[in-house]
């Protein structure tokens, strides 16, 4: 197990842990989707890719930056109840 950041080169990893990684920049966020075209799982968590590298906020819904990497989907939730 090794403790990085996607600014290195993450080829050779069978497996990437995203643990709350709230902020990342379009780079960094292509590597980690570049490794897991070729092979690597991703596993992704609440919050991460949310901001940008400059805190702005990523329009589109959640999961922000890795919402194309495959088999990630997000669905807008309401109440049906009206307080």
């Amino acid at each position: 197990m090794d403790i990085t950041t996607p600014r290195r080169d993450l080829t050779g990893y069978r497996v990437l842990l995203v643990p709350n990684l709230y902020s990342i920049s379009a780079t960094d966020a292509e590597r980690i989707a570049a490794a897991a075209r070729s092979g690597t799982s991703v596993l992704v968590t609440c919050f991460s890719g949310i901001v940008d590298a400059h805190d702005h906020v990523r329009l589109g819904g959640c999961p922000g930056a890795f919402r194309e990497l495959p088999g990630i989907r997000s669905t807008p939730r309401s109440s049906s109840r009206e307080l």
